[in-house]
């Protein structure tokens, strides 16, 4: 008799193979499970130990700066200031509740005299933070054709908020504006002023400036002021330069209009754009001295002819 035989369609998966694989999967969804089971733990212990622990509540916020007492957070209230500006709030915000680099962010786009800013967390309730702060080297001032001072956009929309206005405005050696109050405390009658005329501006015309904004239309004069420092005998008070509206697009017929005091001798100086400051001022300095040797002090300096000074 002959025996019964199982036979296989030919291509067909053997039954251990099934098997195998049914069990593969099995295996795989048990080993996600768990490792999500992990992770979902973990989670919440960290929450738990970590970002719902009143032991890690901030209650400290310790503050060096590039400008040592002189710097702008040196006052009394400097630590309440910078929490405001960072996003968290003393005896409330947990240490571990906030991202570091969300805080940098929030404290230079609030405020722009931080030049950079560098956070660490010192358990269990402290924040050390260690601020470079931008340096004032001007006051900043815009005017319409008849000399009168241009409303700021940014003033016209605090003002309909009930919003304290922004007050004297600065910038720095790299062009970035600011408030007097974001940086760091310098009597802006010891600066030096750049002037933006508004050759064409419209009656009730308004600068969309705010601080924070690089304004590269102060590129000429800032150089000038950079290298003016530099002299021991120079000391520029005001440079005035035209534009060609409030958007201050530079005027075709661009020039400074600056105001200096060199020794004893107070004068003007007519100066046109160029990038090598280093000669225009060394021409400017060698006619004022000449002027001094002669006894022929000029009120007015004028380079605008290839450097070829022109004395009124």
């Amino acid at each position: 008799m002959a025996e019964d035989k199982k036979t296989t369609k030919p291509g067909a998966v053997p039954e251990y193979e099934r098997r195998n694989f049914r069990r593969g999967i099995i295996v795989f969804f048990v080993a996600l499970f768990i490792l999500g089971s992990i992770a979902w733990g973990g989670w919440v212990l960290k929450g738990r130990l970590f970002q719902e622990n009143r032991y890690f509540i901030l209650r400290n916020i310790e503050i060096t700066s590039s400008l040592g007492e002189n710097s702008r957070w040196s006052g009394d209230n400097a630590v309440d200031d910078l929490a405001a500006i960072m996003g968290v709030v003393l005896y409330e915000t947990n240490l571990f509740s906030t991202d570091l680099a969300s805080m940098r962010d929030r404290a230079i786009s609030n405020c722009p005299g931080i030049e950079k800013i560098t956070i660490a967390r010192e358990l269990p309730d402290t924040l050390q933070v260690n601020i470079v702060e931008r340096m004032p080297l001007a006051v900043i001032l815009f005017t319409g054709p008849d000399g009168r001072q241009l409303e700021l956009k940014e003033n016209i929309i605090r003002r309909s908020e009930l919003r304290d206005v922004l007050g004297t405005l600065m910038v720095d050696s790299k062009c970035v504006l600011m408030s007097q109050k974001d940086c760091a405390p310098v009597n802006p009658n010891l600066l030096p002023q750049i002037v933006l005329q508004a050759q064409r501006a419209v009656p009730g015309a308004a600068v969309d400036v705010r601080p924070g904004d690089t304004l590269n239309a102060l590129n000429g004069a800032i150089a000038l002021l950079n290298e003016a420092k530099l002299r021991t005998k120079l000391e520029i008070k005001s440079i005035v330069m035209d534009v060609k509206t409030e958007r201050l697009e530079p005027a075709s017929t661009r020039k400074y209009i600056v105001r200096f005091h060199y020794d004893d001798v107070i004068g003007s100086a007519v100066l046109p754009p160029t990038d090598n400051v280093i000669k225009q001022l060394d021409v400017l300095e060698s006619a004022i001295e000449q002027s001094i040797r002669t006894n022929n002090v000029s009120s007015i300096y004028n380079l605008m002819f290839e450097n070829q000074v022109i004395q009124n």
